[in-house]
């Protein structure tokens, strides 16, 4: 059991490491490399969760309140989101106070925020309310 513990704090403490040079990066722009757009093109906010509108089978399965908006159900490694420690199982209900129904919505609204901009999610995590600032990283996406 010991050795399991030290590969498990070992693997945590390289995780944080991560998320702490990712949080430098957003907050120091001179660490922060310039990137090149590709042709075709655009660079937009990025959250880097997934989710599904919320059911009344999930709304059950993760103890929520309402089945208005978006549970998350994965996270990318090292995103915005869990920087910001919205977890699996998470109901994101809001962006900046905007009401959100599905996950097509929040990308969308993710979407129209420039990299670097910090925006407020609003929802629940096992029928308590949560309320998280997230500071958005980037995305490349066709020009429309």
């Amino acid at each position: 059991p010991k050795k399991a513990y030290e590969r498990l704090a070992a693997f945590n403490t390289a995780q944080y490491r991560q998320l702490e040079i990712y949080n430098q990066r957003l907050l120091d722009p001179s660490q922060t490399p310039i990137i090149e757009v590709p042709e075709g093109m655009q660079m937009v906010g990025w959250l880097g969760l997934g989710g599904r509108k919320a059911t009344p089978e999930l709304v059950s399965e993760h103890k929520l309140t309402t089945h208005v908006g978006v549970v998350v159900d994965s996270l990318y490694a090292a995103s915005p989101a869990l920087v910001a420690d919205l977890r699996k199982g998470d109901l994101v209900q809001r962006v900046n106070s905007k009401e959100i129904n599905s996950i097509e919505a929040l990308n969308q609204e993710i979407a129209a925020f420039e990299p670097g901009a910090e925006i407020t999610i609003e929802g629940e995590r096992a029928g308590k309310p949560i309320k998280r600032l997230v500071r958005l990283s980037y995305q490349f996406i066709p020009e429309n």
